[in-house]
């Protein structure tokens, strides 16, 4: 009731979307995306992406020049799909 009153459902769906849509920006470092991201995800604490899911957007919002150095700093994890244990 408290979250209905105070994030009405349309804010909720463009929380979410944003989230789910979100993207590197042309000149944003690697740290201020990560920081953006986890800011979009506290400013909507009942977005219902699970950590596989979030694990799977945030990598997927870099630009290409950016993950390949993540993927090179992770030894290749990172960029890999992997089944929940």
């Amino acid at each position: 009731m408290f979250i209905n009153k105070f994030f009405p459902l349309s804010c909720f769906i463009k929380a979410k979307s944003d989230i789910s849509s979100f993207r590197q920006g042309p000149y944003e470092p690697f740290c201020e995306d990560w920081e953006c991201f986890k800011m979009l995800l506290k400013r909507c604490p009942n977005h219902g992406f699970e950590d596989i899911a979030q694990l799977s957007i945030f990598p997927n919002s870099l630009r290409p020049d950016t993950k390949v150095i993540l993927d090179a700093s992770t030894r290749g994890i990172m960029m890999q799909s992997r089944e929940p244990e």
